[in-house]
This record gives structure tokens, sequence and C-alpha cells, in this order.
């Protein structure tokens, strides 16, 4: 809620909303599918908010056409659980048939375009 004022102010702004927005995931999922340039991740500990996530059901809150492409790859966890992050996610998007053009945005052309100059 603290987000949406900001990206009436500067549309062009690009903001990635950190753990699907932890306790506001229908806030942060319905901010990204209003808003061009806010896109998602899904960063978190293993066994953490993602799996309550998952056993709701992710397509819960990325339900739109195109939702999965609003997500980008991130993780915060310890170096140590990065493979098993990496492993969920696909996992995950495996589960949700989610296209092999698809995951390519979510782990790397997402961030790059955001990234690019003048992008």
């Amino acid at each position: 809620m603290q987000i949406e004022p900001i990206t009436r102010e500067f549309p062009e702004l690009r903001i990635i909303i950190a753990h699907l927005g932890i306790h506001w995931n229908l806030d942060a999922a319905e901010l990204a599918r209003m808003r061009r340039h806010v896109y998602v991740d899904l960063t978190g500990e293993p066994g953490g908010w993602r799996r309550r996530v998952d056993a709701e059901g992710l397509d819960r809150y990325l339900w739109w056409p195109g939702a999965f492409g609003k997500i980008v790859f991130g993780t915060d966890v310890h170096h140590s659980k990065v493979r098993q992050i990496l492993a969920e996610d696909l996992a995950r998007l495996e589960r949700f048939a989610v296209p092999p053009e698809i995951q390519q945005r979510i782990f790397a052309d997402n961030l790059l375009q955001m990234l690019a100059p003048g992008a």
C-alpha cells in the first residue's frame, strides 16, 4: 500500500516487490498486474512464507494472463541454500507449466530489461 502512490507519481520507475510482498501477497501481485514496471520476486527461506503460498497455490496471486512474466528471480538466503531455492523455484514453475521463454524472462531477461539504459 505504501508503494502504490510511488508507482503513480513515478510511473517509469522500475520496482521489484521482494518476497511477493510477504504478508501482503495479494496487494503485491495486484500492483504488479496494474503497473507496467512493477515486478515481484519469490525470495524467501526454504519452509518460510513460500511454503504457505505453495499450499494455497501461487496462481491464487498470479492469476491473470502473463502474470508469471512479472516475476524476477532473486534470493537473499545464505549461499549454502541457493541451490535448494533454485530447485524449488524451477519445480514451482514446472507445476504451473510456465513455458521456457517466460522462465528465461524470470531468470534473466526481466532484470536485464530493468537495468538497460533508457529502458
